[in-house]
């Protein structure tokens, strides 16, 4: 009996080249180094208010950025200026290495009170390229628990309507996990894992094309220079580049058609043109009778 793609696809773990992900994770967001005590402040900013025999209020933004090390970094605080008020919300971030970035969030009295922890990290699902995106919470407030509870009771009608498979399966209680797998440069599947449901489909397009290779080698290493954002920005560009090619009787169209055909010597054929109404340009090519293994091409632009 084959294997079932369902039960494979929702026990498979997005794999990541970094070994101890699990404990160097919870080390990092649990004990953030201070970056203020080898960084100045690249942005600070106050917001205040001032009422009619009232003390004043604000807030007060203090921005911090590490990227010279290996591990980039950044953190913001932001605090009340009321000298009676310990409120505090602190945000870290850190791109671990090129596969893992950690980033949590933290605020209440002197920022203990609620947290959220995030980890992005890349890796292989089954057998192809992924993304993991994993929420954990240990306590948030009773206003976020109430929307929460109201959209989880719409989520599974919702999925039903866009097609999406679910199962009741019962997970971590304080943990949200969507990973996004490319199945191909057009298409990708996707999970989501809940605490008490499971929502996955698979096969879903793109609205652009993406690189993708089943079974790619992912470096270890990355680049000195690597930066994910770039990166992504010039893989998205170079598909949006469209080819048309010609070699021999074979032809590739804009779309990436293939098909043959025979073309007639000493007859001018048009290989691409501007569709607008300017016809700014136009290009022809023809074989020539004399020698079959040569191609002339005809260029011609629009006068200004």
């Amino acid at each position: 009996m084959g294997k079932d793609p369902e039960r494979e696809t929702l026990n498979s773990s997005i794999s990541s080249s970094s070994s101890a992900s699990g404990e160097g994770n919870s080390t990092a967001m649990s004990q953030p180094k201070f970056l203020g005590d080898s960084k100045p402040p690249i942005l600070a900013a106050v917001l205040r208010a001032i009422h009619r025999n009232e003390q004043p209020t604000g807030l007060q933004l203090v921005l911090y950025t590490d990227t010279q090390s290996m591990r980039s970094r950044m953190q913001m605080f932001v605090s009340s200026i009321a000298g009676s008020s310990r409120w505090k919300l602190c945000a870290d971030a850190s791109v671990v290495n090129s596969h893992e970035v950690l980033g949590s969030l933290k605020w209440g009295k002197d920022c203990q009170d609620y947290q959220i922890a995030a980890q992005i990290a890349t890796g292989q699902f089954a057998a192809y390229p992924a993304m993991q995106t994993k929420l954990e919470w240990q306590k948030v407030p009773s206003i976020v628990q109430t929307t929460t509870r109201w959209l989880y009771s719409f989520l599974p009608g919702a999925a039903y309507v866009l097609g999406y498979s679910q199962r009741q399966q019962r997970g971590p209680s304080h943990q949200a996990t969507l990973v996004v797998a490319l199945t191909s440069p057009r298409t990708c599947d996707v999970v989501l894992k809940l605490p008490e449901l499971t929502i996955y489909n698979r096969a879903i397009g793109l609205p652009l094309p993406f690189p993708s290779s089943p079974g790619t080698p992912i470096p270890i290493v990355p680049p000195p220079d690597w930066n994910v954002f770039s990166q992504a920005t010039l893989s998205i560009l170079e598909n949006l580049k469209a080819r048309c090619s010609v070699f021999q009787n074979k032809i590739t169209t804009f779309n990436g058609v293939k098909f043959n055909y025979s073309m007639p010597a000493n007859c001018y054929h048009i290989l691409v043109q501007d569709c607008s109404p300017e016809l700014k340009f136009l290009v022809m090519m023809k074989r020539p009778e004399e020698s079959s293994d040569f191609t002339a091409i005809n260029v011609r632009l629009a006068s200004q």
